[in-house]
């Protein structure tokens, strides 16, 4: 795979990983689930889901900016 192709996939899924952490904004809406909640610890386990998913991206955009500069030569 030539280096410039792979950095335009590593692009593409930062691109994605960047949109998505800027659609996770969801603690409000966890706040409001909580008001219907079948149990008083369900908006607990899906903060903690939120928190995953927002850690997940996270680190997706770390790794592929981390290998696009490898793929430049500008790390190691």
């Amino acid at each position: 795979l030539p280096p410039e192709d792979g950095i335009a996939a590593l692009e593409r899924y930062r691109d994605l990983c960047a949109a998505a952490l800027s659609a996770l904004s969801v603690e409000g809406s966890i706040a409001e689930y909580g008001r219907f909640a079948s149990t008083p610890a369900s908006p607990k386990y899906w903060g903690i889901t939120a928190d995953f998913g927002r850690r997940f991206y996270e680190m997706g955009l770390a790794w592929a900016n981390e290998s696009i500069e490898r793929l430049q030569g500008d790390g190691k």
